[in-house]
């Protein structure tokens, strides 16, 4: 944990997107230990809910997205899974929800995004989310 940075443009894409009134979540294969490193970056307000280990099966199971969709009552095509591994791939795709690959090119994505500063400019140009 003491280790950990937080990716560049992190905090104010968050930011922004929870300006326009976008949901945010987490499905992690991390543990109970998720909520020292949201607390450790000031995060645990940007997310919810938040899937760990501890409350649905892991990775690549779609257990976490489909709860996220049922918590937020939405379609999977209408949001977006942020993801960087075969397992975030897996999930998304079981989950029927759109992937966006960040920082792995080898993944099959609806987008791949490098930075989120990148991110946040392509998210920019869309309607009802940047405009």
């Amino acid at each position: 944990l003491p280790q950990l940075e937080l990716e560049p443009g992190l905090v104010e894409t968050l930011g922004w997107l929870k300006g326009r009134g976008v949901r945010l979540a987490v499905h992690t294969n991390r543990g109970n230990g998720m909520w020292d490193l949201l607390d450790r970056f000031g995060l645990r307000a940007a997310f919810d809910p938040v899937m760990t280990a501890e409350t649905v099966a892991p990775k690549p199971s779609p257990e976490g997205v489909r709860r996220i969709l049922e918590y937020w009552n939405l379609p999977p095509a209408s949001v977006g899974f942020i993801g960087d591994s075969a397992t975030d791939a897996a999930a998304a795709r079981g989950g029927e929800v759109p992937l966006l690959a960040y920082g792995n090119p080898r993944l099959e994505a609806a987008v791949h995004i490098d930075s989120f500063p990148r991110l946040r400019e392509a998210l920019e140009r869309m309607p009802g989310v940047g405009r």
